[in-house]
């Protein structure tokens, strides 16, 4: 069996909806190996634009430190959960994306800024450009190109 094939295939998404469900979800956990071989993940505040995952971090830290060691990354989000007591489960939409994470730099970085803006912030477009302006200076903006992505979902009533 691949070892990305998904188990329960009622349940899978199509590639086109597991997008859909990483770009809604609020936060996404990038999970990575640290420079010494461990595990770490962290969550972040991100967006997703085709099939680049945007977010942004301080310029220097562990997650920095993490990617540079080693840029292999997944990414998992839940765009919706809830629990369904009487019918002992819980109702969700998921998705998991694996990719390699990258410095965007520049213009890229900017546009990065305006796609997280986009997503959390719509009606305040001109605040994200006076924040691209004053903060691009103090702030790393990473993509992870998306490689691979599926999805799941239980819509059980």
């Amino acid at each position: 069996m691949n070892a990305y094939a998904m188990r329960r295939k009622d349940r899978e998404l199509s590639e086109e909806a597991a997008l859909e469900a990483l770009q809604k979800a609020p936060f996404a956990t990038i999970s990575c190996i640290t420079p010494d071989g461990f595990p770490y993940g962290v969550t972040v505040s991100h967006a997703v634009e085709d099939r680049t995952l945007y977010f942004h971090c301080a310029m220097q830290g562990f997650k920095s430190d993490c990617f540079a060691a080693h840029p292999q990354v997944c990414v998992t989000a839940v765009e919706r959960a809830k629990i369904n007591a009487p019918n002992k489960t819980t109702e969700y939409r998921s998705a998991v994306a694996f990719g390699t994470v990258r410095l965007a730099e520049g213009e890229e970085a900017a546009h990065g800024m305006r796609v997280i803006g986009q997503k959390f912030t719509p009606g305040h477009m001109a605040l994200i450009e006076d924040c691209i302006q004053t903060s691009m200076g103090h702030t790393r903006v990473y993509a992870v190109e998306i490689e691979r992505v599926t999805g799941k979902e239980n819509n059980r009533q």
